[in-house]
């Protein structure tokens, strides 16, 4: 777990709104949860704030509840002497993790076009910061403003870097308040073992899964095991992987380590199962296989893995993994939104607390004939009552305030984009915009040509043409009194012909 903030460092919004709120079609007090939608966007941690960072493929982001935005730091590098090189400003091209302070974890890459020069990088949350060469990545901060990450080395951003002495190559993803780590080492670089470290020395130890192995590999295990996520109780979760051939599958559990005693967590019914972080109440989330081995996201409370699909109102949404929870019980991931991939925030409901409506059956336009009926409709969860105002480009429609639509007796002026906003006591929210086109089946476009005629007025003239250019005989087309000069004449025939060459001469 990597503890939590709200406020926040440089950056540059690209998109200002609301989050989405989806729910399903199931009753509300069905569900433990509401959906945010993030979009097409990755997120990786949030703290007890509600403060959102994570990846997207324009970079780094944060996303504060009102508004998304691209994170920069204008920091510089760990050690430089004084009067060295000024700050530089970079775009963050990952974001790892946010603390209570808005301090934020992650990288920078000096040289776009190099992947290798990826710079681990630590914000004092209000746009400066530190950059690290001694690694790729930092991928965690705690309470206390310490950061840690790296493979090889590690990373400890309060003055000093440690390195792992016996060769063992360390990996440290978490940091707890005390200055605990979680992450591997690979003794003797063999196979990655679950290991806490204790800074500022860096010291690893080895945790103890005899529990979690013992009669799910036999009696000569061959695993690798990760600690991925701690808490400030000293709470520790992580992940064994079957590291050996086999003819038959084998399982990769989840597990937790607590007072010492490690625990497998289960899986959804599958073989494996992958924890992804703890908060300070031991609650722990992530992701595992189902039987026919898709991929959903779990919490686990009270000693039992429950999927998160199941405490959702059905809406599109399928959750495939929990990336982060906070103290809060807010949870962030990535999953699919009526099959597109999308990140999510999930939000505890309170059952005694007005609910806000949200959508879970958007309106639907299509294509309709003129003359015919048309029916909108939006299906909203919530505390009732609700109000419904309906508008069609932008413009609200009178007496259009319930849950349909309907439109009959269709004209070419009913086309056009429709919304509705729902309201209750608790907030509102705007549904899609969804297109209505009435179709005419008397209506039709042709293109003709306009020949503009220049002469006498009162003069009569003879218009001729051809149909090809290599033509020689042209052929009479209309004869034309002017009644001013200029004056046009529509050729009716053109419309028929791609290709026409026109003439005139005054005949009276």
């Amino acid at each position: 777990m990597n503890p939590y903030c709200s406020a926040f460092i440089a950056r540059r919004t690209v998109s200002l709104a609301l989050p989405f709120l989806v729910a399903a079609a199931m009753p509300l007090a069905a569900a433990e949860f509401l959906v945010t939608d993030l979009g097409a966007n990755y997120p990786t941690d949030i703290n007890n704030h509600g403060t959102i960072v994570g990846n997207s493929p324009g970079g780094a982001f944060i996303q504060d509840g009102i508004s998304r935005s691209l994170l920069f730091i204008k920091g510089t590098y760990w050690g430089s002497p004084a009067g060295g090189p000024p700050p530089t400003l970079y775009p963050m091209v990952t974001a790892a993790a946010i603390n209570d302070a808005g301090q934020i974890a992650g990288s920078i890459q000096p040289v776009i076009a190099l992947p290798t020069t990826q710079t681990a990088a630590l914000t004092d949350g209000s746009g400066g910061g530190l950059f690290f060469s001694q690694s790729h990545t930092a991928d965690a901060v705690n309470g206390q403003g310490q950061a840690a990450g790296g493979e090889g080395d590690t990373l400890f951003f309060n003055g000093s870097t440690t390195s792992i002495a016996g060769g063992e190559f360390p990996k440290v993803y978490a940091l707890n308040d005390a200055a605990i780590g979680a992450g591997s080492i690979a003794p003797g670089f063999g196979q990655d073992r679950a290991a806490t470290f204790a800074f500022p020395g860096g010291t690893p130890a080895l945790l103890d899964l005899t529990a979690v192995v013992q009669n799910v590999y036999g009696p000569r295990p061959v695993f690798s095991s990760t600690a991925t996520a701690l808490n400030n109780a000293g709470q520790v979760v992580g992940n064994v992987r079957y590291a050996g051939g086999a003819p038959v599958p084998q399982p990769n559990p989840a597990f937790i380590v607590s007072g010492g005693s490690a625990t497998n967590l289960g899986t959804l019914g599958g073989l494996s199962a992958t924890a992804k972080d703890i908060n300070n109440h031991g609650v722990v989330v992530g992701d595992s296989t189902l039987p026919d081995n898709t991929v959903h996201a779990f919490v686990h409370r009270n000693g039992t893995m429950t999927d998160l699909n199941s405490l959702i109102a059905r809406s599109g949404w399928v959750l495939a993994t929990a990336k982060a929870i906070n103290d809060k019980g807010q949870i962030v991931g990535s999953g699919t939104l009526n099959g597109e991939a999308h990140g999510f925030l999930l939000t505890p409901i309170d059952a005694g607390a007005p609910q806000p409506p949200s959508i879970v059956e958007q309106p639907t336009g299509g294509q309709f004939a003129l003359g015919g009926s048309a029916t909108l409709k939006v299906t909203a969860v919530g505390t009732s009552p609700f109000t419904y105002v309906w508008s069609k480009d932008n413009t609200i429609l009178t007496n259009a305030t319930s849950d349909t639509l309907s439109l009959s007796a269709l004209r070419g002026t009913d086309t056009g984009i429709y919304r509705v906003v729902i309201t209750n006591s608790a907030g509102s929210a705007t549904s899609a915009d969804v297109t209505l086109s009435v179709l005419d089946p008397l209506l039709a476009a042709a293109r003709y040509t306009v020949v503009k005629l220049t002469g006498e007025v009162g003069g009569r003239y003879l218009i001729e043409y051809l149909n090809r250019a290599d033509d020689t005989v042209w052929k009479p087309l209309s004869t034309l009194t002017l009644t001013n000069s200029p004056q046009l004449y529509l050729d009716v025939e053109s419309v028929t012909n791609a290709f026409r060459l026109y003439r005139s001469n005054r005949v009276l």
